[in-house]
C-alpha cells in the first residue's frame, strides 16, 4: 500500500528538520524517539490506520515514535521535551496524575518558564502534555508555545506522532438559543456546595467509525481534556465532572448541513430512547460529515436539547468541551456573540516582552492554535493574567451555577455503574491542610466505602492512611511540590472504582488568600488533642494568640454529621474535655475552626 504524499512547505520543512534532529529528539532518555517519518515497519492494518490519520485537514507531519515510560522518565514530576519543530526544550511539570490498579494511567503536565525579554526566553514557554494509557493502548496531545501534536496508537504497540496546525483547518461552531434559557437559568442551582456530576453518552455514525481507527481513543481522551479544563479552571470534581457514559454506535447518515443535521436528531425518537435507557443527562454525536463547521450545539440548559455533533473528533482541538459547555449555557466571545452577560470566553496577551501574543480559552470561536485547556475565569491566572473577567467573561461560574441542573435532566437508577468523585485540595499554603471529601454515584442500595492513599510521584501509592469520606493530610512544604491522592470506593453491590486528586503547595505571593505565616508548627501547636485512641472523653487544648470563637464539627466515617458546639477562647492555652462515651467503636472526623484557621483531626474510638 502506497502512503500518501503531500507537497505543501510545511511538510517538507518538517521533515528536513527531522532528518537533522532525529539524534537529539530520539536521545538522552526522552520522551519521544523517532523511529521512521514514513511507515516502514509497519503491518498493513497499522499502514491502513496510518493513512486514515494522513489524510486529515490538519495533519502537518506525521512521525512514527517509540514513546518512554513517563512513569521513569519524570523526576520530581518533572520531564524535559524536545519536539520535532522545535530547538528549545520544555520543562513540563506533572498537575494530575490518574494511576489505576489495574495498570491504566492519565499523565498531564503544564510547561514551566518565566517570563523573559529575549526570543529564546519565549520559546517553549508554555503549553501542555497529556499522555493516556487505556488497555494496552497509548495516546495523547501536546502543545508547545502554538504547535501542536496528537499521539495515535496504530495498535501492535506502534505510534505516531502527530503534528497539526488549525490556524488554516480550524473549524468554528454554530450555536442558536434554545428558546428555554430564561426559564431553566432561573431555575439553576448554585454548585458550592453537593455534588452533580453529568452523564454524557457518546455515540458515533457510521462515516466517524469508518474515518477513524481509533476512534473509542479520541473520544476517551476528549473527555480527559473536557475534565482537565473543567479542573484548570477551579471547578472541583464534586462542582461537576463530565462522566463519559458510554461510547456506542448510532445509525445515521450525515447531510451536507449540521444545523439541520441537529435539528433532525433533537426529537429522534431512537435516540430519546437510548438517552433514557442509559439515564443520560446529555449526548453528543460524533461525526465525519461534509459541513463547514466544527460543531454544533443550542445554548443551554435545555433538558429537551441536550445533545450536541461534534464533527471529526480529534481534528479540531477541545472541540468535544466546546459544544458540551453550550449545553450548560455558555457563549463564544463578546466578539462572536455580544449576547447576554457574563458566560463568554476570553481572549487575553500573555507572554514575554516584546513577544507577546494572544491565548484564547475554550469558549473562543473559531479554533485556533492559540486555544488553552481553560475555560474563562477571573480568578484563575495563566501566566499571570486573568483567564478571564468579572462582568463579561466566566464560563466557569456558569458552569457551576448550571451543573445541578443539567445533572437532574434524568434521574438516577438502582445498580447504574458506580463512580467515586472526590474534592477538596488542589491547591494549599505550604505545610497547611488539606481537608478532602469522596461521593459516589450508580452502584447497588446503601452506603459506600471510601479508603484514601497518597503519593509523591503520582503512580507509587503508600499503605492506607484513611477510610470514610473525609480525609485530611499536611500538603507539602515545598512550593510547587504535588501532593497525588487517591480514594478507591466500594459501592453497597460489590462495584470499586477509583478517583484521583491533588494539592500543590502554591506561592504565597501568588493571587491567592494564603497566609504566608501559614505553617506546620503553626497549626500544629494551635490544637492537640488527647488521649487517641479516645474511650470515654477526649481533651482539646487551644493555644490561641488571641480572644476568637472556636467551632467544632464531629462526623463519622461516612461523613455524617454527629454533633457541633461552638464557644470562644481567649489569649493563651485553654483545654475542654469533650464526651466520646455515647461514641461506637470505630473512625471520626472532628473539623476544628480557630479564628480563620481550620484543622482536621483524626479520632479512633476503642
Amino acid at each position: 500500500m502506497k502512503n500518501k504524499i503531500y507537497l505543501d512547505s510545511k511538510v517538507i520543512l518538517t521533515h528536513i528538520f527531522l532528518l537533522f534532529s532525529c539524534f537529539a529528539f530520539g536521545q538522552g532518555g526522552g520522551l519521544f524517539t523517532v523511529i521512521s517519518n514514513g511507515s516502514e515497519g509497519l503491518s498493513t492494518l497499522q499502514q491502513l490506520n496510518l493513512g486514515k490519520i494522513q489524510q486529515e485537514g490538519t495533519v502537518v507531519s506525521t512521525t512514527i515514535v517509540e514513546v518512554a515510560n513517563v512513569k521513569d522518565l519524570q523526576q520530581g514530576g518533572m520531564i524535559n521535551l524536545q519536539m520535532p519543530g522545535k530547538d528549545c526544550t520544555a520543562h513540563v511539570k506533572a498537575k494530575t496524575i490518574e494511576a489505576y490498579s489495574n495498570g491504566d494511567y492519565t499523565w498531564y503536565g503544564e510547561v514551566e518558564k518565566e517570563n523573559g525579554e529575549t526570543e529564546e526566553d519565549c520559546s517553549c514557554y508554555d503549553g501542555t502534555v497529556t499522555l493516556i494509557f487505556r488497555s494496552g493502548r497509548l495516546f495523547g496531545t501536546i502543545r508547545i508555545d502554538e504547535d501542536h501534536w496528537s499521539l495515535h496508537d496504530l495498535g501492535g504497540g506502534k505510534r505516531t506522532l502527530v503534528q497539526r496546525d488549525y490556524t488554516e483547518n480550524g473549524l468554528g461552531c454554530f450555536m442558536p438559543d434554545s428558546g428555554e434559557e430564561s426559564l431553566l437559568n432561573s431555575l439553576a442551582q448554585d454548585r458550592t456546595y453537593g455534588n452533580c456530576p453529568v452523564r454524557v453518552l457518546a455515540l458515533y455514525t457510521p462515516n466517524a467509525q469508518a474515518a477513524a481507527s481509533d476512534l473509542d481513543d479520541r473520544i476517551k481522551a476528549a473527555f480527559v481534556d473536557a475534565n482537565q479544563a473543567l479542573r484548570n479552571s477551579k471547578i472541583s470534581p464534586n462542582g461537576l465532572t463530565l462522566i463519559l457514559h458510554g461510547i456506542e454506535p448510532f445509525e445515521f447518515t450525515e447531510s451536507n448541513d449540521i444545523r439541520r443535521d441537529l435539528n433532525d436528531l433533537i426529537p429522534d425518537s431512537t435516540l430519546l430512547t437510548r438517552r433514557n435507557d442509559t439515564r443520560a443527562d446529555l449526548v453528543v454525536l460524533y461525526t465525519d460529515g461534509n459541513y463547514t463547521l466544527g460543531g454544533v450545539a443550542r445554548l443551554g440548559p435545555s433538558i429537551d436539547s441536550a445533545m450536541c455533533i461534534v464533527n471529526k473528533v480529534g481534528e479540531n482541538l477541545y472541540t468535544t468541551a466546546h459544544e458540551l459547555a453550550h449545553l450548560f449555557g455558555c457563549r463564544h466571545d463578546l466578539e462572536d456573540d455580544p449576547n447576554g452577560t457574563y458566560e463568554h470566553g476570553h481572549n487575553f496577551k500573555t507572554g514575554c516582552w516584546p513577544f507577546r501574543d494572544k491565548r484564547e480559552t475554550i469558549m473562543v470561536s473559531p479554533v485556533t492554535n492559540k486555544r488553552i485547556l481553560y475555560f474563562s475565569n477571573p480568578n484563575v491566572y495563566y501566566k499571570g493574567e486573568p483567564t478571564g473577567t468579572e462582568e463579561f467573561e466566566n464560563n466557569a461560574r456558569l458552569l457551576r451555577t448550571n451543573a445541578c441542573t443539567v445533572a437532574s435532566f434524568r434521574e438516577d437508577a438502582v445498580n447504574t455503574p458506580f463512580r467515586v468523585i472526590p474534592s477538596g485540595g488542589q491547591e494549599a499554603c505550604p505545610c497547611a491542610y488539606a481537608v478532602f471529601t469522596a461521593s459516589g454515584i450508580g452502584g447497588g442500595p446503601g452506603p459506600y466505602q471510601f479508603e484514601w492513599f497518597t503519593s509523591t510521584d503520582g503512580f507509587n501509592y503508600g499503605p492506607l492512611e484513611g477510610i470514610g469520606n473525609t480525609f485530611d493530610v499536611f500538603a507539602p512544604c515545598t512550593i510547587g511540590a504535588n501532593l497525588h491522592i487517591k480514594v478507591r470506593g466500594t459501592s453497597a453491590d460489590g462495584q470499586v472504582d477509583e478517583g484521583f486528586t491533588y494539592v500543590i503547595a502554591m506561592d504565597p505571593g501568588s493571587p491567592s488568600n494564603c497566609d504566608r505565616n501559614q505553617t506546620t508548627a503553626l497549626q500544629q501547636e494551635l490544637v492537640t488533642l488527647f488521649p487517641n485512641p479516645v474511650q470515654e472523653s477526649v481533651t482539646l487544648a487551644i493555644n490561641s494568640p488571641a480572644t476568637t470563637a472556636v467551632s467544632i464539627t464531629l462526623t463519622d466515617a461516612m461523613g455524617r454529621f454527629l454533633s457541633a458546639r461552638h464557644f470562644t477562647v481567649g489569649n493563651g492555652q485553654t483545654s475542654h474535655d469533650l464526651d466520646t462515651s455515647a461514641l461506637t467503636q470505630g473512625v471520626y472526623f472532628m473539623q476544628i475552626k480557630v479564628g480563620d484557621q481550620l484543622i482536621a483531626k483524626r479520632i479512633i474510638k476503642n
